[in-house]
């Protein structure tokens, strides 16, 4: 109550009393700036009226005494403002102990409140840290009991299940004795056709364009946002058999046919991206390739063609090479891999088993993708012959320029193994098997592709192929690989346009039960 009525002090108590002493000062000075010529004159007169001094004389002691009453009052303005000067300082210096005092009780305040918001931030944060580890550890139990149920009910299959398919002739001859004198590079279900007949079935799959196409999602973690497709392909028997590119690769390579192989799979592969190209140019395809098309000129010429004519699908597709194949390209390869880097396109490399090869060297040519097992980058199939530790793989890879990919990824404990060694790309059959591409949709394409040749050969006079190379378009200049004439080369095959393309499936996230990984 008394707080309440007390009279306001005003923040500068002594403005007041300071406005009559400053009149009263002039006045002063006003009346003694009068009064000192006053004083002079009579002192002249009394001089001159009382002591009968002359007036020269007169005259000259009022100006002594003006003179000298002058500068008594300057010495007394001196010493006036010299101590409005002092007063003026000192209590400036009261104002600024005050602020200073004002200040340090700020401090004090913000310390206080700094501190103690800084230790229930932590208190806080502490608490949720706590949360979290439990429930991650919480999860990591329930995926690794879903994981273990996983491969329970794989292994529970009845085997009447596996074996109740149809006996079909390479079942059979792949439970009869291997011939003596067959090619290591034939396959053992194969083994009883011998190596022609072998080539000679490969060959009539492939005259009759008997290659299917299956896409496998390659997706982002953690989010497994599908990102690319890796295409693989299947060769299909007449009886209706699938020949997988581990069979026939390797013979295919050593005879000298295998570009044609890959020239119907880029033509195809090209179609799937223009489908993929209208829905959007976010996701892209991983194409394998073999090594030995990049040193057949015939075909590395029509390749670079095509790649030139599609160059806008250059973000969209990757060309895939394994490893054993990378350490063993030659000056011919690496040139080609340059000139298709200068076009836009890139490169990953698949089946890393070591790190025993220069990744500055590959990422100079375009390499941009690596991919690893996860069974071999968590350790679990055999050592990368490097002292670098699997969590630390990520951030080397990604100081030239690349992604590394964790393929094979069957567990959902795998992911959480991945995510924590930072990966951020993820294949496998947990995503998604290979689905296979509709054959009716790439059929469709049929009649694009016969209006696109005839067009074609209009313009160049009835030929396949024109005969000189468009003005500005690169003439690629190779060296001359192995004579055609001294390897079988298998009927030329028409060139399909990139007027359709296959429809893909989504892939369905989730946990799926796996028994195993099938062959590439």
């Amino acid at each position: 109550m008394v707080a309440a009525i007390r009279p306001h002090k005003p923040a500068f108590p002594d403005v007041g009393s300071r406005v009559p002493e400053k009149l009263m000062r002039r006045f002063a000075d006003l009346f003694i700036a009068i009064c000192i010529p006053i004083v002079a004159a009579s002192t002249g007169v009394i001089a001159h009226f009382r002591f009968d001094v002359a007036a020269a004389g007169a005259v000259a002691i009022a100006m002594v005494a003006l003179a000298m009453l002058v500068l008594v009052r300057l010495e007394g303005l001196r010493r006036r403002a010299r101590r409005d000067t002092e007063a003026r300082f000192s209590a400036l210096s009261r104002r600024l102990a005050a602020i200073e005092g004002d200040i340090t009780a700020v401090e004090r305040r913000l310390g206080a409140v700094e501190d103690g918001g800084a230790r229930r931030v932590r208190e806080e944060l502490d608490q949720i840290v706590a949360e979290v580890e439990v429930i991650g550890t919480l999860t990591r139990q329930v995926i690794e009991t879903v994981a273990d149920l996983e491969v329970a009910v794989a292994e529970s299959r009845p085997a009447a299940g596996r074996t109740a398919a149809p006996e079909t002739p390479a079942r059979r001859a792949a439970a009869a004795p291997r011939p003596e004198g067959a090619s290591p590079l034939l396959p053992d279900r194969f083994a009883h056709l011998g190596t022609e007949g072998f080539m000679a079935l490969v060959r009539r799959a492939i005259d009759a364009e008997r290659i299917d196409l299956h896409l496998q999602p390659i997706v982002t973690l953690p989010q497994r946002k599908v990102r690319f497709y890796e295409c693989l392909t299947r060769l299909r028997t007449e009886d209706g058999e699938t020949v997988h590119p581990s069979d026939y690769i390797a013979i295919a390579e050593a005879n000298g046919f295998v570009a044609t192989i890959d020239q119907q799979i880029l033509m195809k592969t090209v179609q799937i991206l223009r489908r993929l190209a209208t829905r959007s140019k976010e996701v892209g395809i991983f194409l394998n390739l073999s090594p030995a098309s990049l040193g057949d000129a015939d075909f590395f010429e029509d390749f670079v063609r095509v790649l030139e004519d599609n160059r806008d699908l250059c973000e969209m597709l990757v060309l895939e090479f394994p490893h054993a194949a990378v350490r063993e390209m030659g000056p011919i390869e690496n040139e080609g891999l340059r000139l298709l880097r200068g076009l836009g396109f890139r490169f990953s490399i698949d089946q890393v088993a070591d790190l025993k090869i220069s990744f500055q060297n590959l990422s100079d040519l375009g390499f941009r993708y690596v991919k690893i097992t996860t069974d071999r980058l968590l350790g679990r199939s055999g050592d990368l012959g490097t002292d670098i530790h699997p969590a630390d793989l990520a951030d080397y890879f990604q100081r030239f320029g690349m992604e590394l990919i964790a393929d094979h990824v069957e567990r959902e404990a795998d992911v959480v193994d991945a995510l924590d060694y930072g990966v951020k790309y993820g294949q496998g059959y947990l995503f998604a098997p290979p689905r296979p591409v509709r054959a009716e949709v790439l059929q469709a394409a049929a009649p694009a592709k016969s209006a696109t040749s005839g067009e074609g050969r209009s313009a160049t006079g009835g030929g396949t192929r024109p005969a000189a190379a468009p003005e500005g378009r690169a003439t690629v200049a190779r060296p001359a690989g192995p004579s055609a004439a001294t390897r079988p080369l298998p009927k030329p095959v028409p060139r399909q346009a990139a007027a359709a393309t296959a429809e893909v499936e989504a892939p369905r996230p989730g946990i799926r039960i796996v028994p195993g990984t099938a062959a590439r």
